[in-house]
């Protein structure tokens, strides 16, 4: 968080995030990707990731000077890509990286 958004800081957080993940799962589907999306976009949060683990995508939706969120980006381990963010300054990660299960991995 920049100190510019500390005053959403109180007792709890009063405000709208900069970035909010949601991880979608077959029973919340439409209400993280269409729902929570709008919600978010209203509130004033600038960027959301939905993280779709069944297919190892992740899509990026930025505010817009509209006060709206963008097409998303869409970003895939299967392309190799890396995830970013100007709210996160030297923040990085692979997608193959995001969806790899280190317990599964140290097991072969």
């Amino acid at each position: 968080m920049t100190v510019a958004r500390l005053d959403i800081v109180r007792n709890r957080i009063e405000g709208p995030p900069d970035l909010a993940i949601e991880v979608l799962s077959p029973s919340s589907r439409r209400t993280d990707e269409v729902l929570k999306r709008r919600a978010y976009e209203r509130w004033g949060t600038r960027e959301l990731w939905v993280v779709d683990p069944d297919v190892e995508r992740v899509r990026v939706y930025r505010i817009e000077s509209a006060g709206h969120f963008g097409r998303a980006r869409e970003l895939s381990a299967e392309h190799g890509e890396t995830l970013e963010t100007p709210l996160l300054p030297g923040f990085s990660i692979t997608l193959v990286d995001l969806f790899t299960d280190p317990l599964l991995d140290a097991r072969r």
